[in-house]
């Protein structure tokens, strides 16, 4: 199993939680808030990025899917986070608003879509290496809530070993 899948959920949930944390709590000048932001969609897409890539190379060839499109809209939804974040009042502004309003929400569609693969992902994984799970359809909100799920993840993932 790949070694960042077997990492302990106390430092995860601390790789997650510090730049939020750091963001919230801290006065900082407007550029510093950006770069802090900025910092902060990086670390959870990143995130997701690479527990659904590794979740995903751990299934057999049968159940292994095509991670092409994920991995383009965890980039589209950074990218998208982090150009809204610099532009802010801005973004609002620009000519073409349907564009605007259709990027917008496209952000939406790539979101849910990351959810989806990994927590399939996850449950597919699960489903090969024949661990129970007292309720599948909690696992879909442990990947949305990533400071609560994190620790119900890696505990489970620790489990397939």
């Amino acid at each position: 199993m790949t070694n960042f899948l077997k990492v302990d959920a106390w430092k995860v949930f601390i790789i997650l939680f510090m730049p939020f944390l750091i963001t919230s709590i801290g006065q900082f000048d407007h550029t510093m808030t950006l770069i802090l932001s900025i910092l902060t969609y990086t670390v959870y897409i990143g995130w997701y990025l690479l527990i659904g890539t590794a979740l995903n190379d751990e299934l057999t060839n049968e159940a292994y899917r095509s991670n092409v499109f994920f991995k383009i809209n965890c980039f589209y939804l950074l990218g998208y986070l982090a150009v809204s974040t610099v532009l802010g009042e801005d973004w609002k502004s620009f000519e073409a608003t349907e564009y605007v309003a259709v990027l917008s929400v496209y952000n939406i569609v790539a979101f849910i879509h990351i959810i989806y693969f990994t927590t399939s992902s996850f449950l597919r994984l699960l489903d090969e290496k024949k661990v129970q799970l007292s309720n599948k359809k909690i696992a879909y909100l442990h990947f949305l809530i990533p400071f609560i799920g994190v620790w119900f993840i890696t505990t489970t993932l620790k489990k397939l070993d």
